[in-house]
């Protein structure tokens, strides 16, 4: 089926590793076993086997993998344009992605939530169903994966409100968590580290070092990965690129074009028309962005 890619993945690395992970679509990832650091939307998470992960499209997130240790989990990665057309004002299918840099919400749906709603079973079994390949198999799939994201929210919500049970989180520091707020707020200005640590009344040093430790890379790499974020919205939204840089913060055009391509691999013109040529087929075939984590 267009729109959903399953994967069930085993590795085993020789050395520690840090992956970096930045896509529009969503994912949801079902933890089995190893010893990783997961760090999204400016928290650090520990997972357990049987754990949920949910990452939502547009979001930075990274894995640090210990080495030595097998590392399996199983994740279905889809297109999240097909789902937000599914849902309405009354119900959001996306509900339990839909978080953001300093907010209440996790990542994280622990085991116990997760077995109560028969996520882990849900995911394998829409494993097996992607290896098929019958007239239904399109059909079915995206019965389940309707399934699927309606329970990942019950169990979500259900944590959410369930006192002391939120996903442990690793103490990230609420400075950081101020600083992503702030740097969010404001993509129009021009960041430096001096500027942002004198702000926050912090050294650059600790700037530096409890920012990737907390978010997965360095202050400087998360700004350009926001600002370009922000300007593929609006770009999509009728901007002209002009208005676009300049209202971002970046210096000149060669900065914002050198920074776009970067990270999408595109220029933004070249970002603009693919987008606009591609349309949504849930008849066959795969997404047309990269896989997950």
């Amino acid at each position: 089926m267009r729109g959903i890619i399953v994967r069930k993945k085993y590795t085993v690395s020789s050395k520690c590793e840090s992956r970096l992970c930045v896509d529009d679509n969503c994912e949801i990832l079902l933890f089995l076993r190893g010893d990783i650091l997961v760090h999204v939307n400016g928290r650090s998470y520990v997972p357990e086997p049987g754990d949920i992960l949910l990452f939502g499209g547009g979001e930075i997130h990274s894995l640090t993998v210990n080495p030595g240790q097998p590392f399996e989990r199983v994740y279905i990665y889809f297109d999240k344009q097909i789902f937000r057309q599914l849902s309405d004002k009354d119900y959001d299918l996306l509900a339990s992605f839909n978080m953001e840099e300093g907010s209440s919400g996790t990542n994280l749906i622990r085991t116990r939530f997760a077995r109560k709603y028969s996520l882990g079973e849900k995911l394998a079994s829409m494993y097996e169903l992607y290896q098929m390949d019958a007239p239904d198999t399109a059909v079915r799939m995206l019965s389940l994966m309707l399934d699927i994201l309606v329970n990942v929210n019950l169990a979500h919500k259900e944590q959410q409100s369930s006192e002391g049970e939120d996903a442990e989180e690793i103490n990230g520091g609420e400075k950081i968590h101020e600083i992503l707020r702030y740097i969010v707020s404001n993509l129009n200005e021009k960041f430096t580290l001096d500027s942002i640590s004198a702000r926050f009344y912090i050294s650059k040093y600790y700037l530096c070092h409890e920012f990737k430790r907390v978010v997965g890379m360095s202050c400087l790499e998360y700004i350009r990965q926001k600002r370009i974020d922000k300007a593929r919205e609006r770009l999509l939204g009728g901007w002209p690129v002009n208005d676009v840089w300049l209202d971002l913060g970046f210096n000149d055009y060669v900065s914002f074009y050198r920074s776009f391509k970067k990270v999408t691999g595109v220029s933004p013109n070249e970002y603009v028309g693919t987008e606009k040529a591609h349309s949504i087929d849930t008849d066959g075939g795969e997404p047309i962005h990269n896989e997950g984590s």
